[in-house]
């Protein structure tokens, strides 16, 4: 799945897709120059590969500031 370079804002808020986010969403959550804020409140979603996306994205200097992810640290007992 590849994230339109248009793309400022992604509001994934509440979603039920976002529990089958794959891999490939990160990668392009990394590779992407444009988006801004990320929005993935939600319970279940893959921290370790948003972490990635995450660096990667900072990494090729791109321009992700926010990202939300609240809801996460009362359920995901691995997450420290």
């Amino acid at each position: 799945m590849k994230i339109s370079g248009a793309i400022e804002t992604l509001i994934l808020k509440n979603s039920t897709v976002i529990v089958n986010l794959k891999e490939d969403f990160f990668k392009s959550l990394g590779e992407n120059k444009t988006i801004k804020f990320l929005d993935l409140t939600k319970e279940n979603v893959n921290i370790p590969l948003l972490a990635k996306g995450i660096a990667m994205n900072a990494k090729r200097g791109c321009s992700l500031e926010t990202v939300i992810i609240d809801g996460w640290m009362n359920t995901y007992g691995r997450f420290r």
